[in-house]
């Protein structure tokens, strides 16, 4: 379905997904606002759509920090209508030398992200509450534990605020070609071609 144009998307971090839904008023939130030439850029082409920005620096991890984005969007943006949660940190270790430091730098941001999110938008009318996970969950992928936890609890709330009545949808995304952390990263997606035959997906394919 195509998103309200009249509300309010937040979107944590990247637009492009809310945008090709047809949403006109955007939040980007992230722990460091707009933090690069790239960042910038991106602003600039959302502005030039059409879309309305609203930047927001804010650790969605942060319970306090989460409480205080929802007022101030009250105050200031037309009604939330979707959530898409994309926040994420990867730090790979094998599970033997994983530690509580590793582990909790990789679930913070997906887990207690989306556990904020979602207690904050209770009561609101939302018709979007997107949670981006990983086929890593499925497929599982040497290393990456801490990141499969992290995405197996997104999987497991998806379906938990459905029986209670509310919005939700947990994607599980392979590997997405020129953009995001494999764009940054190119030993990465090297290293999941060659252990477990991943080859990654153009953008407008994984949006359509």
């Amino acid at each position: 379905g195509a998103a309200r144009p009249d509300a309010t998307c937040l979107r944590s971090p990247k637009a492009a997904a809310a945008v090709a839904a047809g949403a006109r008023h955007l939040v980007l939130v992230g722990r460091r606002g707009p933090a690069d030439d790239d960042a910038h850029t991106a602003l600039a082409e959302l502005k030039a759509q059409g879309v309305k920005v609203y930047v927001e620096a804010c650790d969605i991890a942060d319970a306090q920090a989460a409480d205080d984005l929802f007022k101030r969007l009250k105050r200031s943006a037309p009604p939330l209508a979707a959530i898409i949660h994309g926040a994420m940190v990867l730090d790979d270790s094998i599970i033997a030398n994983l530690d509580a430091e590793k582990l909790q730098k990789v679930l913070r941001p997906k887990v207690l992200g989306a556990e904020n999110l979602d207690r904050a938008s209770r009561g609101l009318n939302l018709g979007y509450f997107v949670l981006f996970s990983s086929a890593t969950t499925f497929v599982g992928n040497p290393g990456q534990g801490a990141y499969v936890a992290a995405n197996a609890y997104l999987d497991a709330l998806a379906p938990r605020r459905k029986a209670e009545g509310l919005p939700a949808l947990a994607l599980a995304w392979g590997a997405i070609a020129n953009t995001g952390v494999l764009a940054r990263n190119r030993g990465l997606m090297e290293a999941l071609s060659s252990r477990i035959g991943v080859k990654p997906i153009a953008p407008h394919t994984a949006l359509h």
